[in-house]
């Protein structure tokens, strides 16, 4: 094995939530993911393991982000270049899916018993993170569950033979 790619996606564009307020909760999981990056990524090195990491997040239609945090959590945990922030821009339609997604969303979560499922912004983020692997490792195979570093649930995970 020459090298490990292991990778997270986000599906949000920002730390809002449609009524205005924080999301903190989405901002700790993605800090909590891109953590989790770092952290194997050294452990996996010190192993003598060539890691690649990245972390893929959604820029929509009018250039919102949260690209800009994950760099600055970056430099806050000393660990800038350690992990790639890689990003998506939406179209205008796929922007506007993502909204009424996210409005959808919003209404499950304040009945009670509702559910919200974010396949849209899940399925954007996490293809475009594998494109983005096979376009820049062509070599990168796909690897299985079972092995994966630290049994993390990565969004990606590949190896490099």
């Amino acid at each position: 094995m020459k090298a490990v790619i292991i990778g997270m996606a986000k599906g949000r564009t920002e730390f809002t939530t449609i009524r205005g307020r924080s999301g903190a909760g989405k901002r700790a999981n993605s800090e909590l993911d891109l953590l989790r990056l770092i952290y194997a990524k050294t452990r996996l090195q010190a192993q003598g393991i060539k890691v690649y990491a990245y972390i893929l997040v959604l820029s929509d239609s009018g250039g919102h982000s949260t690209k800009p945090t994950l760099e600055n959590w970056l430099k806050k945990y000393e660990a800038t270049g350690l992990v790639e922030v890689c990003e998506r821009q939406l179209s205008n339609d796929e922007t506007a899916m993502l909204q009424t997604e996210k409005e959808r969303n919003a209404a499950a979560q304040e009945r009670q018993g509702g559910s919200a499922l974010a396949k849209l912004s899940k399925d954007y983020a996490e293809e475009r993170l594998h494109d983005f692997i096979k376009h820049r490792h062509p070599d990168a195979i796909p690897a299985l569950d079972r092995d994966k570093p630290l049994q993390v649930n990565w969004d990606a995970w590949y190896l490099i033979p």
